[in-house]
């Protein structure tokens, strides 16, 4: 893939993002862009003295859940190096639409040895049972980052059978490393559950023809929400 495109960094700013784009590897992410943040305040009070900091505007190709995730990554991460380096504030980040504070990004996770990443390897290997682990891949933004992808055959069954066990797995690891991406894939290899998590937040999402085998993973259901289809295999 090719090299994001940077536009509107310091020079410092600039060796930051390179450093953090470098501890991604090949990335989904297309353009960043830095620039000044404008908080938007409404209302007839005066909005309190600037400056605000800066916003920071990843892109990647609409309905990429791994660019989506690895571009929160490279957010945080670039925040949370700025304000160690003394650099200019990084208060925003914006992404596909829509943006969310960086006023409260933790520290970097601290560095996992070999033993510890062969342990995590070997854990998540063991919560899928017979499904095949057909990725594992190790990121360094700043502490460990993983990404991960799970083939299962019949996907119905490993979402009533394994998907908790695997979750939980992932779950205990999580607050140790920068982040977590994990998807779990049918046998044509699409995606049928996908997690991308952080330290602080995350998302996930389940295609819609599982929702009746897949756990809920959101923290409420709307009152107008439709129930899950019946499932056709179980049901």
């Amino acid at each position: 893939m090719a090299d994001p495109r940077i536009e509107g960094a310091s020079h410092e700013q600039l060796d930051l993002l390179r450093e953090v784009l470098a501890g991604l590897g090949s990335t989904r992410i297309t353009d960043i862009l830095v620039r000044e943040f404008d908080p938007g305040f409404e209302g007839d009070l005066p909005p309190p003295p600037g400056p605000y900091g800066d916003e920071v505007a990843i892109a990647t190709a609409p309905a990429d859940h791994r660019g989506a995730w690895e571009a929160g990554l490279l957010a945080r991460s670039f925040a949370h190096r700025s304000q160690s380096a003394g650099l200019t504030k990084v208060a925003w980040f914006s992404h596909g639409g829509g943006g969310t504070t960086l006023e409260y990004v933790p520290p970097a996770a601290a560095p996992l040895d070999e033993e510890t990443i062969a342990r995590v390897r070997a854990e998540i290997e063991r919560s899928v049972a017979d499904a095949t682990v057909e990725r594992f891949e190790l990121l360094r933004p700043q502490g460990h980052a993983f990404a991960i992808e799970v083939r299962v055959i019949e996907p119905h069954a490993f979402l009533r059978s394994h998907a908790r066990p695997f979750l939980t797995a992932l779950g205990t690891w999580r607050t140790q490393a920068d982040g977590v991406f994990a998807q779990i894939c049918d046998a044509d290899f699409a995606p049928v559950l996908t997690v991308g998590w952080y330290q602080n937040g995350g998302f996930s999402s389940t295609r819609r023809d599982v929702e009746c085998c897949a756990p809920f993973l959101g923290l409420s259901r709307g009152i107008m929400s439709p129930d899950p289809p019946p499932c056709p295999i179980f049901d």
